[in-house]
């Protein structure tokens, strides 16, 4: 009996003296990829959801840093076209003369993104075409791109490992059981 209580000792010591170990987490990535969607001046915005819940993310997750890459094509047109872009409902910006693909291929755009805009897990993202000419107020010459495809990168905060905390915690009630059934 009382090899079993030395050997309860030292394992409860051990557990109380582990320090708690960070984590890192890997990447999130989420990749919209629905082949190559045509849009145009006139069917624009398009829009679509990125969902990082799906991939593992835990709504309140610290989120260190997000990048959104977004990879566009045009056909031969000889006038460059205009993309306005917004994500949730803020302004992401502009994107200028998406080049012509059959003689600079598809071309990637990379966004920085604020991590307010993921404490949901969903991304929101609207793509505009602007309007090459205009008559009377009415498009006549629209403009068109070629969708390619969308990836979210979301780097997360590090987080504690839960069998560490687990075992600091085990450890702490073994020492605090000890300690009460000294005999005094």
């Amino acid at each position: 009996m009382n090899l079993i209580k030395k050997v309860l000792a030292v394992l409860s010591f051990a557990g109380a003296s582990a320090a708690p170990v960070a984590v890192s987490a890997a990447p999130i990535v989420d990749i919209y990829n629905p082949r190559d969607v045509y849009f145009t001046t006139y069917s624009s915005p398009f829009t679509y959801t990125h969902k990082i819940l799906d991939n593992g993310y835990l709504p309140g997750t610290p989120i260190k840093s997000a990048t959104l890459d977004i990879v566009l094509k045009d056909n031969l047109d000889i006038f460059g076209e205009q993309v306005t872009l917004s994500f949730d409902g803020t302004s992401g910006g502009t994107i200028k003369d998406v080049p012509w693909t059959l003689k600079f291929g598809p071309s990637t755009y990379t966004f920085a993104l604020t991590a307010s805009l993921l404490s949901d897990g969903l991304l929101n993202v609207s793509l505009g075409l602007g309007c090459t000419a205009r008559l009377f107020g009415v498009c006549v010459i629209p403009q068109d791109v070629i969708f390619d495809r969308s990836i979210l990168t979301v780097e997360v905060q590090e987080v504690p490992e839960p069998a560490t905390l687990g075992m600091l915690g085990i450890g702490l009630l073994g020492l605090a059981g000890l300690r009460r059934r000294k005999p005094e």
